[in-house]
């Protein structure tokens, strides 16, 4: 996490924001070793009104919006291998 999110946004809010991105990873990461593109665009768009209702920092909305995907891939690929 960034420093600005960290003084911007409260603790529970964190938290918050954190268990609906885990749900929103899991229901749309595919087991598919590269996540299709139809995949990682509905994910982004879905990531990105997230980050919007909690009034994520707009300025590193985009930063974020890739380290979720990066992570999403990972998640993808460890329910491969599991």
């Amino acid at each position: 996490m960034n420093e600005s999110a960290l003084r911007e946004m409260s603790d529970e809010t964190l938290r918050e924001m954190s268990r609906e991105l885990v749900k929103l990873v899991r229901e749309n990461a595919t087991i598919d070793r590269t996540m299709k593109e139809d995949v990682q665009a509905r994910l982004r768009l879905y990531i990105k009104r997230l980050l919007k209702k909690y009034k994520y920092p707009p300025d590193l909305e985009e930063w974020a919006t890739d380290i979720i995907l990066k992570q999403a891939k990972i998640t993808a690929d460890d329910m491969i291998n599991d």
